[in-house]
């Protein structure tokens, strides 16, 4: 007789073994052979079930209830994916999640601290086995039921976590808002459960919308601490190898050493106002008004094109001078005047290296 389930998706793969409640038996591991040897129990209604189509190259094996009658495939998803968490926390010498967090960097007194030193959604991840050894099933815990909760037996002041298992209905608006630390699963078929059993952690989308992901974590602490490095602008002259100079980067640990050790001048760029990047532009107006530099691009009588090689001396054709000038010839040119109007961005802090 065929079982009336009020999901669709429930093929009862799983079962009891009359007797044991405690570790369900797949129907992968019912044989031919041993299928008679035991009696078997829905984890949903504890009604007996009979394995069907074992062996079969034209259906998939599955559990039948014996008598014909309605039995809640929402009940059996639940019970099953407690069952196989449980079993996987009490078996497995590791129980790794994985949710994503805000990073920010630890060195809150940092001359260089600006919006590069957190970044958003990194997935962080953590082994429950170093925090708790216990998981039991359906206990009471600050007014509410938790499906499961985990907690250490050596320091009993650890806070617990809840595993809450979602197969139609979610955790309520109180038990969200409590402050416990709750993993929610959702589970819509038997597959969900198996790519548990599988999977090498229980693992929150970085990306997917708050009402699509399958695991969520509630009351995490979301912002984690932590050394981190980020990149800083750098300016090296060198007339010797390029007039303009050059722009690149280093690592803020790196931010006091010099890049190139026989290099003229060095400088750190940095902005801790905004994501703005500095251009070589405003390196060479700092150098201009600072160290003197003067460059053609700098002159009011440059005309720029689209490649600067092909820029233009407006004073070429009325005193001979080169029709494109390189950056440099500037140095020695008489009628040099600077472009009044050019202007940097103030927000830029330009810092002088002098170490090695």
């Amino acid at each position: 007789m065929q079982t009336v389930s009020k999901m669709a998706d429930v093929k009862y793969k799983y079962a009891f073994i009359d007797g044991n409640k405690e570790v369900p038996i797949s129907i992968n591991e019912i044989t031919e052979d041993n299928r008679n040897q035991y009696k078997f129990r829905c984890i949903g209604c504890g009604r007996e079930l009979l394995p069907r189509a074992i062996g079969s190259k034209y259906k998939r094996a599955h559990f039948y209830h014996k008598e014909e009658l309605e039995c809640s495939g929402e009940t059996y998803l639940h019970k099953l994916a407690k069952h196989i968490i449980k079993e996987k926390f009490d078996s497995e010498a590791t129980f790794f999640v994985e949710y994503p967090v805000t990073r920010t960097c630890d060195k809150e007194e940092c001359e260089y601290r600006n919006h590069r030193c957190q970044e958003e959604n990194v997935p962080y991840k953590i082994d429950l086995k170093k925090y708790y050894d216990t998981c039991t099933e359906e206990v009471p815990v600050n007014g509410f039921v938790a499906d499961l909760l985990l907690t250490n037996s050596k320091k009993p002041d650890t806070d617990p976590t809840l595993i809450e298992v979602c197969v139609s209905n979610p955790c309520d608006e109180m038990k969200r808002n409590s402050g416990l630390r709750i993993i929610e699963i959702k589970i819509k078929k038997e597959e969900d459960i198996i790519n548990l059993q599988k999977g090498n952690n229980i693992c929150e989308s970085l990306f997917a919308p708050k009402k699509e992901r399958n695991v969520e974590f509630i009351s995490f602490k979301r912002t984690i601490n932590s050394p981190l490095q980020i990149k800083l602008q750098r300016y090296v002259f060198d007339s010797r190898k390029n007039p303009n100079g050059y722009l690149t980067e280093v690592n803020c640990n790196d931010a006091h050493k010099k890049i190139q050790t026989d290099s003229m001048v060095e400088l750190n760029v940095y902005n801790t106002m905004s994501y703005l990047q500095c251009s070589k532009w405003d390196v060479l107006l700092w150098m201009y008004k600072n160290k003197g530099l003067r460059r053609c691009n700098l002159c009011k009588f440059y005309y720029a094109t689209q490649y600067e090689s092909k820029a233009i001396c407006r004073l070429s054709k009325k005193y001979g001078k080169p029709a494109c000038p390189p950056m440099d010839e500037a140095e020695k040119c008489r009628s040099f005047s600077f472009k009044e109007r050019c202007i940097y961005c103030y927000t830029f802090i330009f810092e002088e290296i002098t170490g090695t």
